[in-house]
C-alpha cells in the first residue's frame, strides 16, 4: 500500500511539474546576420574606385532587453548570435553615411540564420515607394559628405511639349554636379519638413555650374488634395545621389510615425512658398 501511494505521489509530481515546465518553454535561439556595403559615389565617380573597407557600421537589434549592438567587419559582415525567436527592429548606422531601419523582422531561430534583407521589399503600398536599397544580398549605405548648399530656388509655371503644364523649380547648388541630389518636401496644410509633408519631388544638378530643374506635375498634387490658390510650403535638402541616373534617396517606412523617413539629408536647407496654380 505504501509503495502504491509513493508511486501515485511521484506520478502526480511528474505531471504537475511537467505541465509547469511546458508553460515556460524557452524560445528557440538562432543567429541573425547580414552584410552592409558602404558606397561613396563622389569617390567612385572621381576614379578612386569602390570602398574596400566596409567596417564600423553599427547594427542595433531592438525588441530584446537590453538592445544588442554589433559592428560590421572590413567585409561588411555582421552577426548577432543566439537570439531568441521573436520579432525585432534593426537600425544600421555609421557617421557620415545614410541610416536605415527595418521594422517587424521575424526571427524563428534554429540552425539557419535569419538574413533580414532577403525578406524585405520595396514597400510599394506606402506612398512614395522606397528606392531598393540592396545590392544582391547586401544593404548599401551611401556617404553623406554634403558640404554644399542650395543657393537659390524659384517657382514658375511652364508648358512643355512632353510634360504639358507643370510647376518648375529652378535653382543652383554649390557642389559638383551628379554627386549630390535635391529632395523637396511639400505641404499645403502647414509648414513643410521631413516629418510633415504630403508630397515630395527629387532632382539633381545637370551642368558644371550646379544648376538644377525639378518638374512637378500639378495634377499629381491635385490628386493628393491640393487645390488652386493653396499656400504651398516647400523645404529642400541636398542628399546623396545613389547612382548617375537615380535621384531617389534612402528611405524607410516607419509604422510608428506613419510616414516614410528620408535619411542622409544635409544640415542646411532652403525654404520656398508659392500658391498652387
Amino acid at each position: 500500500m505504501k509503495t502504491s501511494y509513493s508511486l501515485l505521489l511521484l506520478l502526480v509530481c511528474f505531471v504537475f511539474y511537467g505541465c509547469t515546465s511546458l508553460d515556460h518553454v524557452e524560445p528557440m535561439k538562432g543567429n541573425i546576420e547580414g552584410y552592409v556595403r558602404l558606397r561613396n559615389y563622389q569617390q567612385e565617380n572621381s576614379g578612386a574606385g569602390f570602398t574596400l573597407d566596409h567596417s564600423g557600421v553599427n547594427i542595433r537589434l531592438e525588441g530584446i532587453e537590453p538592445a544588442i549592438d554589433v559592428q560590421t567587419n572590413k567585409d561588411g559582415h555582421w552577426i548577432i548570435k543566439d537570439v531568441p525567436a521573436g520579432t525585432y527592429n534593426i537600425t544600421y548606422s555609421k557617421e557620415g553615411f545614410e541610416t536605415y531601419k527595418q521594422f517587424g523582422i521575424g526571427h524563428v531561430g534554429g540552425s539557419i540564420s535569419t538574413f533580414p534583407y532577403l525578406d524585405d521589399f520595396r514597400e510599394t503600398e506606402h506612398w512614395p515607394a522606397a528606392p531598393y536599397p540592396y545590392y544582391g544580398d547586401r544593404l548599401e549605405l551611401f556617404a553623406t559628405d554634403l558640404q554644399g548648399e542650395i543657393l537659390s530656388m524659384i517657382q514658375k509655371d511652364s508648358t512643355d511639349a512632353d510634360y504639358g503644364n507643370y510647376i518648375l523649380l529652378r535653382g543652383t547648388i554649390t557642389t559638383k554636379p551628379f554627386s549630390k541630389g535635391i529632395i523637396v518636401f511639400a505641404n499645403n496644410k502647414g509648414e513643410a519638413s521631413p516629418t510633415s509633408y504630403n508630397s515630395i519631388a527629387t532632382g539633381s544638378a545637370y551642368d558644371s555650374k550646379g544648376n538644377f530643374i525639378i518638374r512637378i506635375n500639378p495634377e499629381l498634387l491635385r490628386q493628393r488634395g491640393y487645390q488652386k490658390g493653396d499656400n504651398v510650403s516647400l523645404v529642400s535638402y541636398l542628399v546623396p545621389v545613389r547612382n548617375y541616373f537615380d535621384a531617389t534617396q534612402m528611405s524607410y517606412y516607419d509604422p510608428n510615425l506613419g510616414i516614410r523617413v528620408y535619411t542622409g539629408l544635409s544640415t542646411k536647407r532652403f525654404e520656398l512658398n508659392f500658391k498652387m496654380p
